[in-house]
């Protein structure tokens, strides 16, 4: 028997509750801020009992989305477009 209590800070076992095993953050940690806030709603949306606002706060960050890259847009400032401009910038972290 394993009376060793779960790690609720780092790697709470509620945060693998998904079918894949593989915690939210594994994934989004490799989007923009937003994108990533709405996978985070999207994967959780059906835990928390409140699965429509769930996925209203995953509309709401899609749309802000949306919003930024049509500003850069209109800027013409692609290098705020891609995913791939975040990795260069974490990797500089």
């Amino acid at each position: 028997m394993n009376n060793k209590e779960p790690d609720m800070v780092n790697h709470p076992p509620h945060y693998k509750n998904h079918a894949s095993g593989v915690e939210c953050i594994d994934i989004t940690e490799h989007m923009t801020f937003c994108l990533g806030n709405a996978i985070k709603y999207l994967w959780r949306s059906s835990e928390k009992g409140k699965e429509i606002e769930d996925l209203k706060k995953a509309v709401w960050y899609i749309n802000r989305e949306i919003e930024r890259l049509q500003k850069c847009i209109s800027d013409q400032n692609p290098t705020l477009l891609t995913h791939s401009n975040l990795d260069l910038m974490n990797s500089k972290n």
